[in-house]
C-alpha cells in the first residue's frame, strides 16, 4: 500500500487520469482479478476444511518468505493501485507542499501496518481460529460471491 501510495503521489495517478486506455487496462485487469478471486473462494468453500495443523504447516516458512509473498500480493493487486490512483488525484491539491504528500504517504504506511498488525495478532488467537475454521465454508461463499458481482460490476461500469 505504502509503494501504490509514492507512486500515486509521484504522478502515476495523474498518468492514468490522462491516458485513457492505461486505465481501461488496470480497470479490466482489476475486474478480472476480482473474479478470479471470487471463484477460487467460491471453490474453496466447497472443499473440505482444512485441519489446523495443515493450516500451521503451510504458513511455516521463514519472516523473508513471508514478507516477499506479502509483497508480491500486494503490488499485483491492482485494488490499491487504482484506489490511491484515483484517491489521491481528486483529493489532493496539485501545488500543495512537499511535507503534505510525505505526510499521507507515512500516514497510509502507518495505518496500513497498524491494521494488518490488528489482523494478524486477532486471527493468531486459538479461539478466534477455531471459531473461523468452524465457520470458514458459508463466509468463503459469501466473499466470493461479492468478489465475482464486484468484478462483473466494475468489468461492465463506465
Amino acid at each position: 500500500a505504502t509503494l501504490w501510495a509514492s507512486l500515486a503521489i509521484l504522478g502515476f495517478g495523474l498518468l492514468i487520469r490522462e491516458i485513457f486506455w492505461l486505465y481501461e487496462f488496470i480497470r479490466l485487469a482489476g475486474a478480472a482479478y476480482l473474479v478470479y478471486l471470487g471463484i477460487r473462494m467460491l471453490l474453496a468453500a466447497w472443499r473440505k476444511a482444512p485441519e489446523d495443523a495443515a493450516v500451521a504447516r503451510v504458513s511455516a516458512g521463514s519472516a523473508g518468505a513471508a514478507w516477499r509473498r506479502g509483497l508480491l500480493v500486494g503490488l499485483t493487486n491492482p485494488k490499491t493501485a487504482t484506489f490511491f490512483a484515483t484517491l489521491f488525484v481528486t483529493l489532493l491539491p496539485a501545488h500543495a507542499p512537499a511535507w503534505v504528500y510525505i505526510s499521507v504517504v507515512a500516514l497510509v504506511a502507518a495505518i496500513t501496518a497498524l491494521w494488518l498488525g490488528l489482523l494478524a495478532t486477532f486471527f493468531s488467537v486459538q479461539g478466534v481460529r477455531g471459531a473461523y475454521l468452524r465457520i470458514r465454508r458459508p463466509v468463503d461463499a459469501l466473499m466470493g460471491a461479492a468478489l465475482v458481482a464486484l468484478g462483473l460490476r466494475l468489468a461492465t461500469s463506465r
